[in-house]
């Protein structure tokens, strides 16, 4: 990956985060940020979320894998 590339990449891995705030950090970044979507896991305490995010001039698009979700 160039340099120009890697300063636009965003990657989350929310198994990484502390689970008191995995469910925030999922909901608000994602979520509220990235997606403009209010994010609720189907299943309780089973909200998961690992992508990689490439930010580009007028778009993005994320790569990952997530945990069913409404």
């Amino acid at each position: 990956m160039d340099n120009a590339t890697s300063q636009h990449l965003i990657v989350l891995s929310a198994s990484e985060s502390d689970r008191r705030h995995r469910e925030e950090l999922i909901r608000e970044f994602y979520g509220r940020i990235c997606m403009r979507l209010d994010l609720a896991p189907i299943e309780k305490d089973d909200f998961s979320l690992d992508a990689s995010t490439i930010v580009l001039p007028g778009m993005s698009a994320t790569r990952g894998k997530v945990s069913p979700m409404t």
